[in-house]
């Protein structure tokens, strides 16, 4: 019997995706540097504020893998890869024309192998590697008692957060790294074993992450008015700051408290990771910020710049989940007999 999609889950993994084009349009499509705060008014604060609420996103997504878990298996992978390599190939191949190249055999085999030659996708990679250690890390998720969980995850947290964040040991390179992901792999599966769901705990979780959102905010404008260094106003909004962290357990315990079924967020949420792909790559990602920063600048101040903001990231969420349903329809037929070829094989 095939797994029933959880409706309000689903939602949240396409939420935090519009909040992934969200803050990815703030920071490289907007004057977001501290210099232009003067030249922006109270709109700079507001994107501040903005950008604190969306960045929880990436934590989200793997603490919704943890809570659920991973299982290793050849349709999962296989669906993973034909995902990737479609949108690597379509998109290598686009950018070889805008720039007047010529296809060439390397440029065909990079493309067939998008985990090692991806354009730019920092996440499909650690994934990945999540994906192919969630083995071990079941076993702790499922065998640990509660108490051993609990030291695991103390242990985890002086690694992640002390020398990770407060330490900046470069192996955790700020949460962009397998050790975060496995970190919040396992707090998604302590979640699942040991968490209380009642309907009590949405009013606790909202505040919690409504709250966190405008410490983190308010830590962002401080390090960007008193430090001149960006790197340390960058360093307040990084996915192993312990403020995030809880945030983003907040926002999940709130959107599973609740249950809702929806056929047409069922069928649109498998399509959210292909929206990152298509729209964060290397071969077109300096164009469409451009293009976005051009038309934020030029609008009319407040409002019109605001209406930009929006529109722009609507715009690309909404196309990328268009564009992913057409691939579908191409690239699940195939999905389909090799699948049916492989358990053929295995069952031989």
């Amino acid at each position: 019997m095939a797994n029933i999609r959880q409706s309000n889950i689903e939602l949240l993994r396409m939420l935090c995706m519009f909040y992934i084009v969200l803050h990815h349009v703030i920071v490289h499509a907007l004057p977001m540097v501290p210099d232009f705060s003067i030249f922006m008014g109270a709109e700079w604060y507001f994107i501040q504020l903005l950008n604190a609420f969306c960045f929880v996103a990436v934590n989200v997504f793997i603490l919704i893998s943890g809570y659920f878990g991973i299982k290793v298996k050849f349709k999962g992978f296989l669906r993973l890869y034909i995902m990737c390599a479609f949108y690597s190939c379509i998109l290598y191949h686009l950018h070889l024309y805008e720039i007047g190249s010529h296809i060439n055999r390397w440029s065909l085999y990079n493309t067939i192998f998008p985990f090692s030659y991806n354009p730019g996708w920092w996440f499909v990679m650690c994934y990945l590697l999540l994906y192919l250690i969630s083995p071990i890390l079941n076993s702790v998720v499922e065998t640990c008692s509660k108490k051993k969980y609990q030291y695991v995850l103390l242990l985890a947290t002086i690694v992640i957060v002390y020398f990770g964040f407060y330490r900046d040991q470069d192996f955790v390179n700020y949460g962009f790294s397998l050790y975060h992901f496995a970190y919040l792999y396992l707090i998604g599966g302590y979640l699942r074993r040991f968490a209380s769901l009642s309907s009590r705990i949405r009013f606790y979780s909202v505040s919690v992450y409504v709250l966190g959102s405008f410490i983190m905010c308010g830590n962002a404008i401080i390090a960007a008015k008193y430090n001149v260094d960006t790197h340390v106003w960058f360093r307040t909004l990084q996915y192993n700051h312990p403020m995030l962290i809880i945030n983003s357990i907040a926002l999940l315990l709130f959107v599973l408290s609740f249950d809702f079924n929806s056929k047409v967020i069922n069928f649109l949420a498998p399509s959210s990771l292909a929206v990152y792909l298509i729209h964060d790559n290397n071969y077109f990602r300096d164009t469409i910020y451009s293009y976005i920063s051009g038309a934020y600048i030029g609008a009319n101040q407040g409002g019109g710049r605001l209406l930009v903001l929006f529109a722009a990231t609507a715009c690309i969420w909404i196309m990328g989940y268009v564009i992913d349903v057409f691939r579908r329809g191409l690239t699940f037929p195939i999905e389909k007999r090799i699948n049916e070829f492989y358990e053929t094989i295995k069952t031989r």
